[in-house]
């Protein structure tokens, strides 16, 4: 979990799941280690690039600026989608679950 924002040159880079309490400008990849179930959720987002485990988008249109918290995830189809963060129980249900000592 990171707290502020992540600006345009900024990395952020996690084995499992990312969280930002504030602006992705910047670089996320979550699920460095080949995890596919890992999400990034940022209060806005307007990356430079995003990566799952080995998938990303680079360059991303994001015209529009959410009011809404989003959330990025791999689909079954393995593409790289954006979407409200409220839809994250839904595609990750066991997201708030604790695993070997520490959130899933």
């Amino acid at each position: 979990m990171l707290i502020g924002d992540v600006n345009p040159g900024g990395k952020v880079m996690a084995s499992g799941n990312i969280f930002i309490l504030g602006r992705l400008k910047g670089m996320a990849h979550a699920g460095m280690n080949g995890n596919e179930e890992a999400v990034i959720c940022a209060a806005t987002m307007t990356p430079t690039q995003l990566r799952i485990a080995d998938y990303f988008g680079q360059s991303l249109d994001r015209n529009k600026i959410n009011d809404e918290s989003e959330c990025a995830y791999l689909n079954q189809e393995k593409q790289l989608v954006i979407d409200r963060l409220s839809v994250l129980n839904k595609i990750r249900p066991n997201i708030n679950r604790f695993v070997e000592g520490g959130l899933s």
